[in-house]
């Protein structure tokens, strides 16, 4: 009976110490982790804005319509501060992520039917749906025009989550590579350049 006792008590204070040091935790497909501040986004190949354009849609690694997604599923979209009368092109740089704020919205049947989103599906009389967003606010010295990048998902609010790290970087493919910042590294401020 005592060795019983002397393996439950071991195996409790492993658990807790693997869990305190971090062992065993995928923080890639954790949804309770969050991108932290200095980690980095290099877009691999450019991404022209068509004129009066301010923001594009990723999905699967490919640049898609606004119409096309299904909203209930991992996307992003890239967005510009300044919309212009002509096409925008931003080339392949490495931006700093130098904001990062987890949010959601809780949108009512009656409320998604005087927003912009368009569902195909029959919302009167529906639950609520809640698009759980992770924005991640950009720096660049060299296109100073790039705001953010913003990830998401529509979830109902009853077991909701925001995207992990691994989803998102699915749906940004080979074309943009997120490298988390290196937690022992000093930290980056909100402003700080990099």
């Amino acid at each position: 009976m005592q060795i019983r006792n002397l393996i439950a008590l071991v195996s409790i204070l492993f658990t807790s110490s693997s869990c305190q040091a971090g062992i065993g935790i995928d923080i890639e497909k954790s949804p309770y982790y969050t991108i932290p501040i200095g980690s980095t986004l290099t877009l691999n190949r450019e991404i022209t804005f068509p004129a009066d354009i301010v923001s594009v849609f990723i999905f699967d690694g490919q640049i898609v319509p606004r119409s096309t997604i299904d909203v209930y599923k991992p996307h992003c979209k890239f967005e510009l501060y300044d919309m212009k009368p002509q096409s925008q092109t931003i080339q392949p740089d490495t931006f700093t992520i130098r904001k990062v704020v987890e949010h959601y919205v809780t949108y009512t049947p009656e409320r998604l039917l005087h927003t912009k989103f368009v569902l195909n599906r029959h919302t009167h009389g529906g639950p609520s749906y809640q698009p759980y967003t992770t924005y991640m606010y950009l720096q660049s010295d060299k296109q100073q025009n790039v705001y953010r990048l913003s990830c998401l998902h529509w979830e109902d609010p009853v077991d909701a989550r925001y995207l992990t790290v691994a989803q998102i970087k699915q749906v940004l493919g080979d074309m943009i590579t997120l490298k988390l910042n290196d937690p022992r590294a000093e930290p980056i401020q909100p402003g700080q350049k990099s």
